[in-house]
């Protein structure tokens, strides 16, 4: 029988826990691309599936590659721009203040659940083609369809 010390057993523990530990992102002024490093407060990386991003006040996070969160959070006016194609999965997204907005290029597909707690988001614009696939229920106050 092999004895690891203590010491040692104590130490994978903690490394091993901190692999898989959850970050908060927060979008910094004006955002930027989704997978941008700069985008995001952390600085050196991007929210991923088991992550929670902040969309903050005033900040626009475009997602042009299909992308991820465990949680999206909107505060004010952040706007999450799905590109053309692109699939976006959130599986909480809520909103603080009701004005959180989702645009949906063509072909984009948004799978997330607001929750029975969420509040609404102002608006969500859905272009030509686009679809939308909703786990759960999405609340806005303002849905708009644009045109072919």
């Amino acid at each position: 029988m092999i004895k690891v010390p203590a010491f040692f057993f104590a130490l994978l523990c903690l490394f091993t826990a901190s692999a898989y530990a959850q970050t908060t992102y927060s979008s910094v002024a004006g955002g930027g691309d989704w997978n941008g490093a700069t985008t995001w407060d952390v600085g050196v990386d991007f929210p991923v599936a088991g992550d929670t991003a902040v969309i903050t006040d005033t900040s626009t996070i475009s997602v042009t590659v299909s992308a991820a969160a465990a949680e999206t959070r909107f505060e004010a006016d952040g706007v999450l721009d799905i590109g053309a194609g692109v699939t976006f999965t959130s599986a909480v997204t809520t909103t603080m203040w009701g004005q959180g907005r989702v645009s949906l290029g063509d072909n984009a597909i948004f799978e997330g659940d607001a929750g029975a707690d969420a509040n609404w988001l102002s608006q969500v614009i859905v272009a030509a083609n686009a679809d939308a696939a909703v786990n759960g229920n999405i609340f806005a106050s303002d849905v708009v369809f644009a045109g072919d």
